[in-house]
Parts: C-alpha cells; structure tokens; sequence
C-alpha cells in the first residue's frame, strides 16, 4: 500500500465559529490534535497548511505558511501542492473535521483511477476537505486561484474527479462550523 502525505487546512479566519477552531477542546482534545492523531498511523506524514509557519509547532505538528495568505482552501490546497513535490497524491483535510474514520482514507485512495485527479465524497455536495487530489492539478489549481472563482466545488467539477462511495458510518456533522456543532457532535457520538 502506498503511502499518501496528509496535509490539514488551518489558515482560516474561524469568523463563524468566533475563536480558531483548530485549537478548541473537542473531548478534551484539540480539533487539530485529535485529526493528526487519527490520521498519523495511516499516511506518509502530516501536515499543517497556515497562515504562519510553526503556528502549531507547540502541538508538535509541522506546520508551514500559506504561500498566498488569505486565499481560502484553494491557496492552501496550492500550498500543499508546491510543498509535497515528490508525491503524486495528497490527502486534504479541514482541521475541524469532527469525526474522521481512517478506513475513509482508504476508500478514497482505492477509487483512484489512471484518469482521476481527484477523489472526494459527495453526499449532497462535494466534500472537498477530506478528498484526495493529485499532482497533475497544479497548473488548474494555480490558474482558478488567480481567477475570480476559488470555489473548491468549482475545482472538483473541473478536473477529472473520481466520486468516491459514501461510507455507512458517514456523521450527521462532520465539521465544526459554530461552537454549537462541537455540542451537537458530542451528544451524538457520547464523546
């Protein structure tokens, strides 16, 4: 099996959720703390895309500056690209993902196809921040960023993505947007 880098989006304002959600306590826990966790036996290496280099260092998670600060999950998905060149694919994960299977991560590595160049699930909408991506979207990611849409569902429709099946175990709330979703997450899960 081979193994895929793991790069973790923290370069966010976190307006909604009002604090940086990459550090709030989710069972006692940082959000960001929790996903490097669960992902680590599983990938490559992990790494933090933010807007300052070792932002995160005091967790011990390598962490490296967006290369265009304040761009969204397209400059870090940019970021992630430009730092992982010997890879030809990468995992992208959002730090306020709730709840992540790493079984996840294997089910989107084996819906990868010789002419994808993206893998992502899609309940309603592409999940954009726990997909796969290739190198080969470099030249498409960097173009759109300068563009006037750097919508992550945009990119995925443009390029050749591969949907992946949506798991059983898939959570009522995957991410935290608000404080009010790390409440609504614990009573579910009992965590």
């Amino acid at each position: 099996m081979d193994r895929i880098p793991a790069y973790i989006l923290a370069g966010g304002k976190s307006s909604r959720f009002g604090s940086d959600k990459a550090v709030a306590l989710f069972s006692g826990q940082p959000l960001i703390q929790r996903l490097a966790d669960a992902v680590r036996p599983h990938v490559a290496r992990v790494v933090v895309v933010a807007d300052q280099t070792d932002k995160y260092a005091h967790l011990g998670l390598r962490t490296i500056a967006d290369l265009e600060p304040g761009l969204g999950p397209l400059g870090g998905l940019l970021t992630a690209l430009s730092d992982c060149p010997d890879d030809n694919w990468l995992y992208l994960l959002s730090c306020d993902l709730l709840t992540l299977n790493p079984a996840w991560l294997d089910v989107l590595r084996k819906q990868r196809t010789t002419t994808s160049q993206a893998v992502a699930f899609k309940p309603d909408r592409w999940q954009p921040l726990l997909a796969l991506y290739h190198m080969s979207i470099h030249r498409v990611v960097t173009k759109q960023l300068h563009s006037s849409d750097r919508s992550m569902q945009s990119l995925l429709s443009e390029v050749g993505t591969a949907q992946a099946p949506l798991p059983p175990d898939w959570p009522m709330v995957l991410q935290a947007n608000h404080p009010r979703d790390l409440l609504r997450a614990s009573q579910t899960t009992g965590l």
